[in-house]
Order: structure tokens, then C-alpha cells, then sequence
């Protein structure tokens, strides 16, 4: 089974293309059942109940009453993957403002399959390109990746500020086990490893 989770604060409006493509790539090419989970971080637009009007893909809306911050709601969509999945199931998180495109899923599972335990996207990999993000934001993410990746050099990893990332199920169990709630703790922008 793959598990997507996403964290969306005021996605109204860009949450429902993004869920008719996953629903889209779970009756084609994924060779798993596909199951969504979306925690709303206190949206005041209707990014619930979009959600929830989403027919034909599984899809488990989780509403933060307030706005607790994108590490709160990775957290929380993390720990509800992680209580469905089995331990070689896969977890992928991606932006719920469908600026990446489910497309890499098929790609990111099979390379779990393989005996990797994360896989991470990255904008910055030949052929990859940046959409719909202003460019102050882009010049951050590309800043922070090339500092992470001199400081902190990590073999194989090329975008260290994207979300778009696989796990291996049992690991982020192991992992919560491990740093219970620490295990994510940043909260805002943050990079990471």
C-alpha cells in the first residue's frame, strides 16, 4: 500500500486537481493501492470539505482546529500513515498545493522496493525544473540545498529543502518509537535530512 500525505493549509483551490491526479495514477501505473491522508492546518477556505467531496481515491481528512505550522501537520499526517501502514508499506509526502506532480510516486515506490528507505525528490536533478514557486522562495530552497549539501553532505540527496519524500513505513515507525514526538520538531521552513 502507499500512503500520501498531505499537509495543506488553505488549499482550496489547488487541492482537488492534485487529488484527481492521484486518483488518476492509482488506476494506472501504481502497482499498490493508493490511500490519502490530508491534515488540514486550520484552513479557513473550505480545504476540508474539498477534500472530503473527493470520489473514487481513499482519501482521510484530518482537521487542526488552528493553525499549528507545516512540522505539526507533517507530524500528524506521519503518525496516521504510520498506525494504517504495515512495515513495508511506503509513506510519501508531497505539497498539497500541487506544484509536484504525483508522476514520480510509481518511481519513489520502486526504489523502496529495491532496499532504499527514503527516496527524495529533487527540483534540482538533470531534468528537473521549479513551477509556480516565487522566486524568492526559489533562491531560498536552492541557497539552502547548496549549504546543506557543503555542510552537511548526505550521498545521493540534491534538494534537501523538498517535501517530496518516500519512506519506508517501518522505518518512520522505528523512528517515532525511537524520538516520539521530537522526531519532527521544526517548525516552519526548515530543511530536511
Amino acid at each position: 500500500m502507499i500512503l500520501v500525505v498531505l499537509p495543506a493549509f488553505n488549499e482550496a483551490d489547488a487541492l482537488p486537481p492534485l487529488l484527481a491526479r492521484l486518483k488518476k495514477a492509482s488506476l494506472g501505473h501504481l502497482q499498490s493501492s493508493l490511500s490519502v491522508i490530508v491534515v488540514d492546518d486550520g484552513s479557513t477556505d473550505g480545504t476540508a470539505e474539498r477534500a472530503r467531496a473527493t470520489d473514487g481515491l481513499e482519501v482521510k481528512v484530518i482537521v487542526h482546529p488552528k493553525n499549528r505550522g507545516l512540522s505539526e501537520a507533517i507530524r500528524t499526517g506521519l503518525l496516521a500513515a504510520v498506525e494504517q501502514a504495515r512495515d513495508d508499506d511506503v509513506i510519501v509526502t508531497m505539497d498539497a498545493d500541487d506544484t509536484q506532480g504525483p508522476g514520480l510516486i510509481s518511481r519513489m515506490t520502486m526504489l523502496i522496493e529495491e532496499g532504499n528507505d527514503v527516496v527524495v525528490a529533487s527540483r534540482y536533478a538533470p531534468g528537473g525544473r521549479v513551477l509556480g514557486v516565487p522566486r524568492g522562495r526559489r533562491v531560498l530552497s536552492r541557497g539552502a540545498s547548496t549549504l546543506f549539501r557543503l555542510v552537511y553532505p548526505v550521498a545521493g540527496v540534491r534538494d534537501y529543502t523538498c517535501g517530496y519524500r518516500a519512506y519506508r513505513a517501518g522505518l518512520l515507525r522505528q523512528a517515532f518509537a525511537r524520538w516520539g514526538q521530537d522526531f519532527v520538531s521544526e517548525p516552519g521552513f526548515s530543511c530536511m535530512v
